[in-house]
């Protein structure tokens, strides 16, 4: 599918004038949370606002009745709605017994029940979905009654865009919303949706433990809330307040006292103390208080905790980390052992310098995983089986084309997989991965672009060029298409084949493209990447015995006792 991608937006320091007309009336639901006080103070103090509607699920405590009294003395009305939006039915008939106006409406009600993804039934599923979806659309009706209304604001969150732990059911939620958002445009009514980052002591992201968040996640710092309701009053005052916005706070950069542990002291010494760090980064415990003798389930990690660890010890140590190492089970101290017993490798190279320059094509045997995808590429008669594409739509004008290209020729340079043909011909040694000479790649790769009708030629076109799949032998994979629509529309396309790249790769490189498409500098790296040569050596080099341990490990999460496959109902 297509990833909407949304232009950085300035905003004015201060907006000339208050966010909220001296006569209108203004609704916030989920009010007596964190954000919705906050929301109400502000608009009260600061937005010109003289009349309020406050909608909660339960009836105000006396700490809740004091900060009321506080606000009429600001000379505001307040008229207080009890209404569970998860009870369509109810909350329906309370919404309808208020005769008062409605010029804005903001939405924050929500519901949080954190859980793997595994532990996920129908009844956790509806009562996420519920307060925040199913709220949402039940104030959409409502609002239909108000002709009045000048803007409709959902409060989101980056769960809905960044990697959450646990938070599955949360991000479908607010996923939802933008999918409202967009209706209510096309129908011609105010939509405005802001996927907001965690804000300082309020809100939910904040019961998302540090440790659990993800490596994107713990890359933001809370946002002070008066900035964060001056952010909203920006953007209501701008000329483009309704779409969809990213709100976020990025944390600084550590301290070099609070960097991890070295790996250059003692490389066997650092790599378990960096392990244990990262362990208790991850699973919210004390480094030093970590049970040695436990199993890493035990301490609280799972697969895409391991997964996550183990890139950052390749950038830490500056070497590959086989995925058996970590899959193989077994307490922390043996894991320690392992780590320590890996044999010298060659130096993991850091995902921004380019790579030794290359002055001929150079022939790198497959992996075992990466010959079964090339075996059955084979098979299939039309030769696309593992064809894939990753897209952004861009709205806005003034795309950087020229931006563009030299991003992705600086990404060329700098990443063998997007310079690699695979060559089947030689019996001697079997299918190799070609690393090409980065001039060679980048005169054969420039972006294309096409003109199309609308987004569902795009979809067509798209479609047409999957079935197309250039042969691996005989062109370059991975390749950019740009497709311009009659309305200004922008497609970025990145397509390649699973044979040289995989998902995340795809989305790294796609981001970088889209960002500089859009006048934005680079994305973070991530991290230290092993070289496909290394990553190779690694996988020919796994024995018997570790496939073994790692199969062992999978199997359980897959199969039931029966040997038939796990079905997982969400």
């Amino acid at each position: 599918g297509l990833v909407r991608r949304t232009v950085r937006v300035a905003l004015a320091a201060a907006p000339d004038q208050p966010c909220c007309r001296a006569d209108g009336t203004y609704w916030i639901s989920g009010a007596f949370g964190g954000i919705g006080r906050h929301l109400a103070d502000y608009l009260v103090q600061h937005g010109g606002c003289r009349s309020l509607v406050l909608i909660s699920r339960s009836a105000p405590t006396e700490e809740q009745q004091a900060w009321l009294r506080q606000l009429v003395t600001h000379g505001v009305a307040l008229q207080l709605l009890q209404a569970d939006l998860d009870d369509a039915a109810a909350a329906s008939a309370v919404l309808a017994s208020c005769s008062a106006p409605m010029h804005g409406l903001f939405h924050l009600a929500g519901s949080l029940d954190d859980r793997p993804i595994g532990d996920i039934d129908a009844a956790q599923l509806q009562r996420v979905l519920g307060a925040k979806l199913g709220g949402a659309w039940l104030l959409h009706r409502h609002a239909a009654r108000h002709a009045e209304l000048e803007h409709f604001v959902l409060f989101s969150s980056l769960a809905a865009l960044l990697e959450s732990p646990g938070q599955f059911s949360y991000a479908t939620a607010n996923a939802g919303l933008q999918l409202l958002a967009e209706q209510r445009r096309r129908q011609g009514l105010p939509a405005t949706v802001i996927d907001w980052g965690p804000w300082d002591g309020a809100g939910m992201m904040r019961s998302l433990a540090q440790g659990k968040r993800s490596r994107a996640l713990r890359q933001l710092a809370p946002m002070a809330p008066a900035q964060g309701c001056a952010t909203l009053a920006a953007l209501l005052a701008g000329p483009a307040r309704h779409g969809h916005y990213a709100v976020y706070a990025l944390a600084p950069a550590a301290a070099p006292g609070q960097a991890l542990p070295s790996a250059t002291a003692s490389p066997n010494d650092a790599g378990g103390d960096l392990l244990a760090q990262l362990i208790a980064s991850e699973t919210g415990h004390a480094a030093n208080a970590l049970d040695e003798l436990a199993t890493l389930e035990q301490l609280g990690l799972d697969s895409v905790g391991l997964i996550r660890i183990r890139s950052e010890l390749q950038s830490q140590l500056g070497r590959s980390i086989p995925v058996a190492l970590l899959l193989a089970g077994g307490t922390l101290a043996e894991l320690r052992q392992r780590l320590a017993g890996l044999q010298p490798a060659a130096p993991v190279q850091a995902a921004d310098a380019a790579p030794a320059a290359v002055t001929a094509a150079q022939r790198i045997p497959l992996s075992p995983g990466q010959f079964s995808l090339w075996y059955e590429q084979q098979r299939q008669d039309a030769g696309n089986a593992y064809q894939c594409a990753i897209g952004w739509r861009i709205d806005g004008t003034g795309l950087d084309i020229a931006a563009l290209q030299a991003r992705w020729d600086a990404l060329i340079a700098a990443h063998e997989l997007l310079r690699a043909t695979v060559d089947g011909d030689d019996q001697e040694t079997g299918p190799a991965y070609v690393v090409h000479a980065p001039a060679t790649v980048q005169a054969a790769s420039a972006i294309r672009q096409q003109a199309v009708q609308d987004e569902a030629a795009a979809l067509a076109q798209i479609a047409d060029m999957l079935a197309a799949a250039p042969s691996l032998h005989d062109s370059f994979a991975t390749r950019v298409t740009l497709l311009r629509a009659h309305d200004g529309t922008g497609y970025l396309v990145l397509s390649s084949n699973h044979v040289l790249m995989d998902a995340s790769a795809m989305f790294y490189v796609g981001q970088q493209l889209a960002a500089a498409l859009c006048g934005l500098p680079p994305s973070d790296s991530p991290g230290a990447v092993a070289q496909y040569r290394d990553f190779a050596a690694s996988q020919r080099q796994l024995g018997a015995d570790a496939v073994a341990r790692a199969a062992g490990h999978i199997a359980p999460q897959l199969l039931a006792q029966d040997g038939s496959l796990l079905r997982l109902d969400l």
